[in-house]
């Protein structure tokens, strides 16, 4: 890539107690291919050896800050994000490794689509030992698909997005107002707000599960969280159609409703793909879609007998329902 189509990426590194995992960390994104870099690396006030294992590293690139008290990881995030001054921002956490040629590969591609905000990209996911568990099936990989998961769950991995940084701040950041929840808000914002965004179908992440991963202690806040975002950012809404799936009428989680917006063809297409791109599971795989597809059948059927519609932030039966 040449010196004028290598835009300055800033990674944005918050920490908090990472001694076991950041020097891995810090290699993977030292040891890229791409080398246009700046690393911000924002300490939380961590309790054990994490700011030794930091200092350690002799590389010009690597901009240390450490808070002067516990921020937590929304303000820290914001702090970065103020602090950065490269073209595009990439985050990653203190206990994921990147793949060598991760950030070249979204370079490359946000230079070649200036339409998309945002772009992140296929994972394995590990565990504490660095043993592969599983990879993940597949993160949608087109604008639409990725948008249209966006209402049942986070369609990207927070770890894995490049963003482009003015956009980024434009939209003000990283919202408070979604604690443990505040990257799916802020995909849901930025949707809501017309931006596009997507996935590389390329795993260039090792994602890290362990016992004190923020979704395995926040667990129920998080969802707490993501129901309030997916109520505050109706993304689709807008496209006409106000019936909704939800799991009870309390919780109105945005499911299934955007099967009836994405285009079938490309759902068919992306079904196919799904399949055919595994060589072992293909039945386990074949099962989850007919479960998907049976339920979706059983979801269309019900509220073609008994609509629910939205109003105020609340779920109605349209049966003695008014406007």
């Amino acid at each position: 890539m040449k010196n004028q189509q290598s835009p300055l990426v800033s990674v944005l590194i918050p920490v908090f107690n990472c001694q076991d995992y950041i020097k891995e960390t810090i290699q993977s994104v030292l040891e890229q291919t791409y080398t246009n870099l700046e690393v911000l690396i924002i300490n939380d006030c961590s309790s054990d050896d994490t700011e030794i294992i930091i200092n350690k590293f002799n590389d010009p690139r690597i901009r240390y800050f450490r808070n002067e008290s516990n921020l937590k990881l929304i303000k820290t995030l914001n702090k970065g994000v103020s602090y950065a001054t490269g073209e595009y921002l990439v985050r990653l956490d203190g206990d994921d490794i990147c793949h060598p040629d991760r950030i070249n590969r979204q370079v490359d591609f946000l230079l070649g689509n200036l339409d998309i905000a945002l772009v992140g990209t296929d994972a394995w996911i590990i565990d504490e030992k660095n043993r592969i568990i599983k990879s993940t099936i597949m993160l949608p990989n087109t604008p639409a698909w990725t948008s249209f998961r966006l209402t049942r769950n986070s369609s990207l991995f927070h770890p894995s997005i490049m963003v482009r940084l003015d956009i980024l701040k434009s939209l003000g950041g990283y919202d408070e107002a979604y604690p443990h929840a505040e990257d799916y808000a802020l995909w849901l914002k930025m949707v809501s707000a017309g931006f596009t965004i997507t996935n590389l179908p390329d795993r260039l992440i090792y994602y890290r599960i362990h016992s004190k991963s923020v979704s395995s202690i926040y667990k129920k806040q998080q969802y707490e969280s993501s129901i309030k975002a997916l109520r505050d950012f109706d993304c689709f809404g807008k496209f006409g159609d106000r019936y909704v799936f939800a799991k009870n009428l309390d919780d109105a989680w945005y499911s299934l409703r955007a099967f009836v917006l994405e285009p079938r063809k490309e759902l068919f297409l992306y079904f196919v793909r799904l399949v055919f791109s595994f060589k072992q599971n293909r039945f386990k795989i074949l099962l989850g879609i007919f479960k998907e597809v049976f339920q979706y059948s059983i979801i269309r059927t019900f509220l073609k007998l008994f609509p629910l519609k939205v109003k105020n932030g609340k779920i109605h039966l349209s049966i003695g329902y008014h406007e």
